[in-house]
């Protein structure tokens, strides 16, 4: 039995979760914004739900949890710094916290910490002989790679983050002023994530809207929404190519706010000639819309693959 538990600033929940990968009970809730509260939070919710069950888990202090149960946590945006502390842009209070030393001090459980796209590829793998890029395009870019059903982490823990490489194949003038936050110029996230989406329409406009609702206007058929989502799409193209080239993927899973399950399945491959050394990819494109569950089952992988 897994507990697995997912921070976001969209859908947060925690779940019981059997070694076949069952759902034995499950909650949403609204995660606390202090780190000390959040973490009594979770512990509270772990007691709480597990109390319910008839599994006979326990959580709660180090001397009373089982050693047969473990927590792994899904966190959005989350970041590995080299002293083994974190950094969330979803949750700054988090920033340069030990969360998972002290997660196992206030649940008394073994626990494994992933991001979006980390536990979005290993809740959504489909076989384990497969080799995956998952992909997550919201407030900022997230990307992650399994191989042979096990997350690849590397040696910094950011095996397949993409997010501050530069965007491939700039067309004249596409760079210009494009600052990223991280201070260098031409970073993916700034052009593929829900604010790239509102800049590029503001550019066209001058006018300030949300990404929810250029995404709602361009499938209505409005024709400056559309040209924004249609340059978004050869970008997401454009990014997949080098991992592509370099990976040669089975399977690539797309998630996030900016996900067109409806559009982006055919339009990748037809953009990705001349951008690949293959002539005729075959990589399979999922588009997951609502990846609350694949990221609560990823999470759970993840205590699976460390113990």
């Amino acid at each position: 039995m897994t507990i697995a538990l997912r921070l976001s600033d969209t859908v947060s929940g925690i779940a019981v979760i059997s070694d076949d990968g069952d759902f034995v009970c499950e909650q949403t809730f609204l995660p606390e914004i202090d780190y000390q509260l959040l973490l009594r939070q979770i512990s509270s919710l772990i007691s709480g739900l597990t109390a319910n069950t008839t599994t006979g888990i326990t959580a709660g202090p180090p001397a009373n949890a089982s050693p047969s149960t473990a927590l792994g946590l899904c966190v959005s945006d989350l970041r590995y710094t080299s002293n083994g502390s974190v950094t969330s842009a979803a949750f700054p209070f988090l920033d340069d916290k030990p969360l998972m030393r002290d997660l196992q001090a206030a649940t008394g459980l073994t626990s494994a910490i992933g991001n979006d796209a980390q536990c979005l590829g290993l809740g959504a793998r489909q076989h384990d002989n497969e080799t995956l890029f998952s992909l997550v395009i919201d407030k900022d870019l997230s990307g992650a790679i399994i191989m042979n059903g096990r997350l690849v982490k590397g040696r910094n823990h950011h095996a397949g983050q993409i997010t501050h490489t530069p965007l491939p194949f700039p067309v004249p003038f596409e760079l210009d002023g494009s600052v990223c936050s991280c201070g260098r110029t031409g970073c993916l996230t700034h052009f593929i994530s829900l604010p790239g989406i509102e800049k590029d329409y503001k550019q066209l406009t001058n006018t300030d809207k949300s990404a929810d609702n250029i995404i709602a206007d361009a499938t209505k058929g409005d024709i400056i929404a559309d040209s924004v989502i249609q340059v978004l799409e050869d970008r997401i193209a454009r990014a997949l190519a080098p991992v592509i080239n370099l990976l040669d993927p089975d399977h690539i899973i797309i998630s996030g706010q900016a996900a067109d399950k409806n559009r982006l399945p055919a339009i990748l491959p037809r953009k990705w000639p001349g951008y690949i050394v293959a002539d005729k990819p075959t990589t399979e494109i999922t588009i997951i819309t609502d990846r609350h569950v694949p990221c609560l089952n990823g999470a759970a992988s993840l205590v699976l693959q460390k113990t």
